[in-house]
């Protein structure tokens, strides 16, 4: 082969290839081969997921788990702070002290000295109290207030009524006096004034104790939020019965007042109460033969005469 030939094929090569280079870059036009056509690539487009997404992705996807926001709170209204009463004079005191306990501020039963179960406020009913030096104490909503009461009050000469007040989100719910003023409660006076009750319950021993053998009344007005406890602490047995009788000097009532909204029954005063924890009652007619109504037509005309008997056997192991 002369150079001459080997020269025109290679000059022939070079300006192939610059064509197919020209060709290509100009108008993307480049020799084909079916063998190596190149098959398209379906293109997988991606859709919008929609806003509730569904369990199964959940499921598909795990993500990190978040505890759900708490629901907020109603944001409680704190009552506005009273203004504090004038402070009685001390020498003052046990003269309003003694009025209160005779005529309980002009109100009835469940209402306390002007505090009302259901309706009063544990920071209305302590400014009043702090006017006349009260002693107060207080925690998670309750409240034992301590007063100094005159002697010629009480005859028994305790010299101090305790007040507990049961408020846990300010206003009260229950209030328990202990012991309240037997010249204003006495047994024949409040059958008078606060009519038959629900239910009579009693309870006693069947022998005395450390040389006393107490027997219990408790008297129960749930539509009117009242309850009232009388002790004899000196009963008497004779022939196989106990014999309770409730004078006034000896006998001064516990009172466990609440809302008639509520209407405790019974046992959930009781459960509530400061009247004595861990004794067993029976229904005035199972103790003693009685019924409610007969009870409260003989003790309503007493005069501190007439008593209640039961019988010894009824209380044995109690």
């Amino acid at each position: 082969m002369s150079v001459m030939v080997q020269f025109k094929r290679t000059f022939a090569q070079i300006v192939g290839w610059m064509v197919y280079l020209i060709c290509f870059l100009a108008a993307g036009c480049g020799p084909t081969n079916d063998s190596n056509t190149t098959t398209p690539v379906p293109v997988t487009r991606i859709t919008a997921i929609p806003s509730m997404t569904s369990s199964l992705l959940m499921a598909a996807t795990p993500t990190n788990t978040r505890w759900p926001s708490p629901t907020p709170s109603p944001t409680k209204t704190r009552p506005p702070t009273l203004t504090p009463l004038p402070t009685i004079p001390a020498e003052a005191a046990p003269e309003l002290v003694q009025d209160l306990l005779q005529n309980n501020a002009g109100c009835r039963l469940p209402c306390w000295w002007g505090a009302i179960p259901g309706q009063t406020t544990w920071q209305e009913a302590e400014r009043f109290l702090n006017s006349f030096q009260a002693e107060v104490s207080s925690r998670q909503g309750f409240h034992e207030v301590r007063v100094a009461v005159p002697e010629e009050v009480y005859s028994a000469g305790l010299g101090y009524i305790l007040l507990y007040y049961w408020a846990p989100e300010d206003v009260i719910e229950q209030i328990d006096v202990m012991p309240a003023p037997s010249t204003t409660y006495q047994l024949p006076q409040v059958l008078v004034d606060y009519s038959l009750p629900t239910a009579v319950w009693i309870s006693t021993y069947a022998g005395a104790r450390d040389g006393t053998l107490p027997f219990r009344l408790l008297l129960f007005y749930p539509e009117q939020g009242i309850s009232i406890q009388y002790i004899d602490h000196l009963a008497d047995e004779v022939d196989y019965k106990i014999s309770g009788c409730f004078q006034e000097e000896d006998s001064p009532p516990t009172l466990f007042l609440s809302s008639p909204e509520i209407a405790l029954t019974p046992q959930e005063v009781l459960e509530v109460s400061h009247f004595d924890e861990g004794q067993f009652y029976l229904p005035l007619e199972e103790a003693t033969g009685m019924e409610i109504e007969t009870f409260y037509q003989i003790f309503k005309q007493s005069n501190g005469t007439n008593c209640l008997e039961t019988p010894v056997e009824l209380w044995t192991g109690y």
